[in-house]
C-alpha cells in the first residue's frame, strides 16, 4: 500500500525548527543525537538510533553519516566523545491536524476505487444516458463537446497490482568493471525514501505481516528499513557471517552472541547443542525443489513458494540479514525461488538466489536476486543474472528486472547488458549480419527494447546520422570490453551453457508441472496421465477454470489446499470468492471477481445467492492490499443488504485497519442508511485522535442517515437520475427556482457549509453533466473541476470519483493534473487514475495511464493497472465489466 506520509497541504513550505546543539552528558543523550563516535582510530559524526544497558553499560546503537547503513554498529560509552558539541534531534513541528482539512496520513490512501458503473446495472461508475460522439482531434481540450456513443455504465464495475520493485547492491559502490557491482541486488529503493518520506505512525509487527501479504518484496513499511541489528554474528556452514541489517527473526534471539543457521534447511538456533542434534537429524542435503540446471561449477533449483513455505520463509529471513529492505518473509505462495549452490562430497551449498513472480503483469523475470556475503566477489552475481534470462529465452518471453531500478541496482544491470550486447554486436559484426535496431537485440539476448536502448544510449551508442538513428561500437566502449575480457582470462569466467536447460519447462502457470523426486526432474511427459487436458471454458463453467488451474500445482503432502469442490454452496459463488480471496492471482481479475458478486449480492428481490455472495465478498477482508479492501466495503454498501452491516461495522471498529478502508466502510453504512450505526458513527466523528478522513466520512454519512429518516428529506422531490449507484448525499431537491451552474458552483466551493450540503451540490453538477451533449455538461465539468483545488483531500477525491462516473472528456486535464501531482494525496491521485481508465477510448488517455505504472506510491501503481484494464473494457465495446451477466 502506498506511504501513508504525504505532506499535509498546510505544511508547504513550513520552516523546521532547528537543532540543538551545545555539550551533553550521559544523562541528556537521547535517541537522534548526533555526536563524535570513534571508529578506526578516527573520530567520525553519527546519530544514535537506540540505547540499551548491556551487562550494566550503556551502550548506543549508532549509524555515520555518509556511511553504508551495514557498517551501523553498538558501542560503548568510552568511544562516544562528549567533550565535542552534539546536536539532538529537533524539536517536532506543532501538530495541525485540527486546522488542516487537507490532513492526509493513513486517511489520504482511502479512496473510492472507480469500480464505478452506471445506469441500468446497478454500478457505481455509470455512463450518460444515451447519445453518440465523436473522438475530439485533442482529447485533452477541455472545450471538447463530448457527442459520445450510446451509453455504458463508465468504469470498472464489469474488473492486478503490479509491484513497483527497486534493485540496490548493498555493500560499496561498484565501478562500472567491477564483477561485484552485480553480486548482491535487492529489488528496492526504499532505503533513501525511507529518510525523505514524512513522518508516518509505525506499523506493529502483526499489522506489517498483514500488509506484506500481496506487497512482493517491495518495503511496506518505511521504518522497517531503519530498524536496529538484531543479531550480533550468525554461523552457516564453516562461515561466520556478521549481519548487515534487522531480520524479523524471534525476540529471543536477540540476545544471543551467536546464531546457527542450518546451510541446508535454513532453519535457526540459538544454542549449540540444540543446533547439534538438529544436524544428526536433519536429512537435507540440497534445497527442497527441482534441480533444473547443472554443470561443473554450481547447480540451480526451482523451489514454489506455495509448497516450501517454510523453506521459503527462512531463506528470506536469511537475506534480510544483508538486504536493507526487503520485507518478503510472509507470503512466499506467489513467488518462485531459484536457487544457485555448488557442490562438494557433503551435499549442496546455498550460494546465492533470486526470486520470480510467478504470474507477473509487467512480464518481470526477476523480483529480488541475493549472492550471500560469502560467496561474493567470484562472479556469482553474474550467474544469477544471466540465469534469469536463460530462463527467459525458454519462456520465448522478454524479461527485466522489476523497476523502477535504484542507482545501485541500475549500475548492476547496466555491467551486465553492457557485456552481453556488446558482445553480440561484436559477433553480428564478424559474422557481417548486422543488428538492425534495438528490438533486434532484445529479442536476441530476451531483453526488453526499453533495457536496450537504455543502455545504448547511457553507452553513448546511439547517433543520429542521415535522417536515422544508427547503432555504433565506440572506441570507448570496446577499450573498457578489451579490459574485462583480459580480466576474464586472468581470473577465469563462470558462465550459464543454456543447452543445459532444454529439458526444463515453465512452471504451472504455463504448462508443465514438476516433481522432486531426490533433486531430480520427472519430465511432464511422465505426469501425463496424472491430471486432465486444460481448456478454456465458457463463462458458465467458471469452476472449471478454478479446478484446473489449482491441479496444475500439486500442495506438498504437509500442506492442504481447498479447492472449488471442497467450497460448498453455488458453484459460481464459490469459484469467484475462491478468485477474489486469492492473493496470488492478478488484481484486476480479482476486481471482476468482486464486481460479479456485487452484481448478484444486489440482485432485487433476494435470491438464495445474495447472503453468500456478500460473504464472499466479505471473505477477502483479510487481504492485505488496501486498494481492493476499500473496494470491498463500496461494493457491500451498494448491496442494499442489512446482512453487509456486520462486516462494515467490524471494519470501523479495528483502528488497525487501513483508514482507506475504514472510510469507505463508513461511506458504506451512509448508503445503507443504518440507523443502529448512528452511535458508532458519532464516536468516530467526535474521536479527536481519529483519521480527518474517517471523521469527515463519518459526518457525511450521519447526514445521510439523518436526511433519509426524517419527514424533509422525504418529503424531498429529487430529480431522476442517470446514474443508479447509491451516493455519499443526494442531488439537491428539485425546486421550482432551479439553481444554476454558477449557484451550484458557489455552493461547491464554498468551505463554510457542511460537507453534506457540498456533496449535494457535487451530485448536481454531476446529474447536469449527464449526458454529454446536454449543453450545460461542459459547464458542469468545469465547475466541478474547480474542486480540487479544495483543501480536504477527501472532497478531492469525490470530485475525481464523479468524473469517472461521467466519463466526459472535457474532465480529462483536471484529471492528468491531478495525477501528475506527486505531491497530491494518494487517494486522490488513485481516484483520477480510475477515471481516466474509464475514459480509456479517448486518444492519449492509455499512454498517460501508462506513464505512472511504475509511481511510488503502491495505490497508485495498482489503480493504474487496474485503470488499463478498464480501458481496455471501455475499447472492447463489452456491456459488462463484470464476468456474469445481471440481466
Amino acid at each position: 500500500m502506498a506511504p501513508r506520509g504525504d505532506p499535509k497541504d498546510g505544511e508547504k513550505g513550513a520552516e523546521e525548527p532547528g537543532a540543538e546543539r551545545g555539550y551533553a552528558t550521559l544523562a541528556t543523550l537521547t535517541i537522534g543525537t548526533k555526536a563524535a563516535v570513534e571508529k578506526d582510530g578516527e573520530k567520525r559524526r553519527a546519530e544514535i538510533l537506540s540505547m540499551q544497558t548491556r551487562k550494566g553499560r550503556p551502550t548506543f546503537y549508532v549509524h555515520y553519516e555518509e556511511f553504508n547503513k551495514r557498517l551501523d554498529e553498538w558501542v560503548s560509552l568510552d568511544r562516544l566523545d562528549l567533550t565535542q558539541e552534539v546536536e539532538w534531534p529537533a524539536p517536532e513541528k506543532p501538530d495541525n491536524k485540527s486546522k488542516q482539512k487537507s490532513t492526509q496520513s493513513k486517511g489520504q490512501q482511502a479512496s473510492k476505487t472507480d469500480s464505478k458503473s452506471q445506469s441500468n446495472k446497478a454500478q457505481k461508475r455509470p455512463r450518460s444516458a444515451a447519445a453518440t460522439r465523436d473522438v475530439s482531434e485533442n482529447p485533452f481540450d477541455e472545450s471538447a463537446k463530448s457527442s459520445r456513443r450510446p451509453s455504458r455504465q463508465g468504469g470498472k464495475e464489469n474488473l492486478d497490482p503490479t509491484v513497483t520493485i527497486a534493485t540496490e547492491e548493498i555493500g560499496g559502490t561498484p565501478q562500472p568493471d567491477d564483477e561485484s557491482a552485480i553480486d548482491l541486488i535487492d529489488m528496492q529503493e526504499a532505503a533513501v525514501a525511507a529518510k525523505a518520506a514524512p513522518h508516518h505512525e509505525p506499523y506493529s509487527r502483526e499489522e506489517e505481516i498483514e500488509k506484506l501479504r500481496t506487497g512482493g518484496s517491495m518495503t511496506q513499511n518505511q521504518t522497517e528499513i531503519s530498524r536496529v541489528r538484531n543479531l550480533e554474528r550468525i554461523q552457516m556452514g564453516q562461515y561466520e557471517i556478521e549481519p548487515w541489517y534487522f531480520s524479523p527473526y524471534p525476540a529471543e534471539f536477540t540476545d544471543c552472541d551467536l546464531v546457527y543457521i542450518c546451510e541446508f534447511c535454513l532453519c535457526y538456533f540459538g544454542d549449540n547443542t540444540q543446533f547439534g542434534r538438529h544436524r544428526k537429524k536433519c536429512t537435507l542435503f540440497h534445497p527442497p525443489g527441482n534441480e533444473i540446471y547443472r554443470d561443473d561449477n554450481v547447480s540451480f533449483f526451482e523451489i514454489d513458494g506455495r509448497r516450501q513455505r517454510t523453506w521459503c520463509r527462512n531463506l528470506c529471513l536469511l537475506s534480510k540479514l544483508f538486504l536493507d529492505h526487503k520485507t518478503l518473509y510472509y507470503d512466499v505462495d506467489p513467488f518462485l525461488f531459484y536457487c544457485m549452490t555448488f557442490r562438494n562430497a557433503h551435499g549442496h551449498h546455498l550460494v546465492g538466489y533470486f526470486s520470480k513472480e510467478k504470474e507477473s503483469a509487467e512480464g518481470y523475470n526477476v523480483a529480488c536476486i541475493l549472492t550471500l556475503p560469502q560467496h561474493q566477489r567470484k562472479g556469482y552475481g553474474k550467474l544469477l543474472i544471466q540465469f534469469s534470462y536463460e530462463l527467459s529465452k525458454v519462456e520465448n518471453k522478454l524479461g527485466s528486472p522489476e523497476k523502477p531500478l535504484s542507482d545501485l541496482g541500475l549500475l548492476g544491470y547496466r555491467a551486465y547488458w553492457q557485456e552481453v550486447i556488446v558482445d553480440l554486436l561484436l559477433e553480428r559484426e564478424g559474422e557481417g549480419t548486422p543488428i538492425v535496431s534495438a528490438e533486434d537485440i532484445g529479442s536476441s539476448l530476451a531483453m526488453t527494447t526499453n533495457d536496450v536502448l537504455h543502455t545504448l544510449q547511457n553507452l553513448n551508442m546511439v547517433r543520429y546520422s542521415n535522417k536515422t538513428h544508427v547503432i555504433v561500437l565506440t572506441e570507448a566502449v570496446l577499450s573498457q570490453r578489451e579490459r574485462q575480457k583480459e580480466k576474464e582470462r586472468i581470473k577465469g569466467k563462470r558462465v550459464i551453457e543454456g543447452e543445459r536447460l532444454a529439458g526444463w519447462k515453465p512452471p504451472p502457470s504455463a504448462n508443465s508441472v514438476h516433481v522432486t523426486v531426490t533433486g531430480r526432474i520427472m519430465p511432464n511427459s511422465d505426469l501425463a496421465h496424472l491430471r486432465p487436458a486444460f481448456r478454456l471454458p465458457s463463462l458458465s463453467n467458471i469452476s472449471t477454470i478454478q479446478n484446473n488451474s489449482t491441479s496444475q500445482m500439486a500442495p506438498s503432502a504437509t500442506e492442504t489446499v481447498t479447492t472449488t469442490h471442497d467450497l460448498p454452496g453455488d458453484p459460481t459463488i464459490s469459484a469467484l470468492r475462491q478468485t477474489l480471496t486469492s492473493e496470488s492471482a492478478p488484481l484486476a481479475k480479482r476486481f471482476r471477481a468482486l464486481f460479479s458478486l456485487k452484481h448478484l449480492a444486489a440482485q432485487k428481490p433476494a435470491t438464495p445467492q445474495t447472503i453468500p455472495a456478500i460473504d464472499a465478498i466479505a471473505a477477502a477482508f483479510t487481504s492485505p492490499s488496501a486498494l481492493l479492501k476499500h473496494e470491498l466495503a463500496y461494493c457491500l454498501g451498494q448491496s442494499g443488504k442489512d446482512e453487509a452491516i456486520p462486516y462494515l461495522r467490524a471494519v470501523i471498529e479495528d483502528r488497525g485497519e487501513d483508514a482507506m478502508c475504514r472510510h469507505e466502510a463508513a461511506e458504506a453504512l451512509g448508503a445503507l442508511g443504518d440507523a443502529g450505526s448512528l452511535k458508532l458513527l458519532r464516536q468516530r466523528r467526535d474521536d479527536a485522535a481519529e483519521e480527518q478522513v474517517v471523521r469527515e466520512t463519518c459526518e457525511i454519512a450521519i447526514e445521510r442517515i439523518e436526511w433519509e429518516r426524517s419527514e424533509a428529506g422525504k418529503a424531498e422531490r429529487l430529480k431522476q437520475s442517470d446514474f443508479s449507484s447509491i451516493d455519499p448525499a443526494p442531488p439537491l431537491a428539485k425546486t421550482a427556482d432551479v439553481p444554476s451552474i454558477p449557484q451550484l458552483e458557489r455552493t461547491l466551493l464554498d468551505t463554510s457549509l457542511p460537507l453534506f450540503h457540498r456533496y449535494r451540490a457535487m451530485f448536481a453538477l454531476r446529474d447536469l453533466a449527464s449526458p454529454p451533449d446536454l449543453p450545460s455538461a461542459v459547464s458542469a465539468v468545469q465547475a466541478l473541476a474547480r474542486g480540487f483545488a479544495d483543501p480536504s483531500a477527501l472532497f478531492r477525491h469525490e470530485v475525481a470519483f464523479v468524473f469517472g462516473q461521467l466519463s466526459h472528456p472535457a474532465s480529462i486535464p483536471s484529471l492528468v493534473a491531478t495525477l501528475s501531482d506527486t505531491k497530491e494525496a494518494s487517494m486522490v491521485r488513485h481516484e483520477a487514475a480510475e477515471a481516466l481508465g474509464s475514459l480509456g477510448e479517448e486518444e492519449g488517455v492509455e499512454d498517460v495511464l501508462r506513464g505512472f505504472l511504475n509511481d511510488p506510491e503502491q495505490v497508485v501503481r495498482e489503480s493504474i493497472v487496474v485503470a488499463l484494464d478498464m480501458a481496455e473494457f471501455e475499447r472492447s465495446g463489452l456491456a459488462e465489466y463484470a464476468t456474469v451477466s445481471v440481466a
